[in-house]
């Protein structure tokens, strides 16, 4: 592999990162605009977490 490849290749994983942290941080100061709740979730991570003890422990 040449060193050109080599610095393209890199080059294009740091702003693949750059562009990461600014999306994350757009989806961080407005959360509301991105993520629509769910009044279920709570009810559906519980069940999950009972059915996970139940075959770990039983």
């Amino acid at each position: 592999m040449g060193t050109s490849l080599i610095f393209t290749k890199m080059r294009s994983h740091t702003c693949s990162e750059e562009h990461q942290r600014a999306q994350f941080s757009e989806i961080m100061s407005n959360p509301e605009r991105f993520v629509e709740p769910d009044p279920e979730l709570p009810l559906a991570l519980l069940d999950q977490k009972e059915a996970f003890f139940l075959t770990q422990y039983h």
